[in-house]
């Protein structure tokens, strides 16, 4: 069966999945406040905006790392079976991660 238009459904897709995850980042400096009063009432404001800077600046770098070494394992690995099994062995594994830094 063929679909009129499929590749501008995909990319309207692609674009959606954009927009989502740039509003999703977002959340975290919305919230932030919020949940900084919760976690540290001890700390004044500019402790919890240092807090949240080191927040920032570790997933940024972890971020812009993952993407420049996984980016190498995938071309080394590129069977599309193999990258499968491997973002869903890792997916598997966040939210135990997080669990564990949780239980901390």
């Amino acid at each position: 069966m063929k679909v009129k238009g499929l590749r501008w459904w995909i990319i309207g897709l692609i674009a959606l999945a954009t927009v989502i995850n740039y509003i999703d980042r977002q959340a975290l400096p919305v919230l932030w406040p919020d949940i900084a009063a919760d976690l540290y009432p001890d700390k004044t404001a500019d402790e919890r905006k240092g807090i949240y800077a080191i927040i920032s600046t570790i997933f940024i770098f972890s971020y812009a790392f993952g993407q420049a070494i996984f980016g190498k394992i995938f071309d080394k690995l590129w069977n599309e079976d193999r990258v499968y099994i491997i973002d869903w062995v890792f997916g598997q594994l966040q939210p135990q991660c997080m669990l564990l830094q949780r239980e901390w």
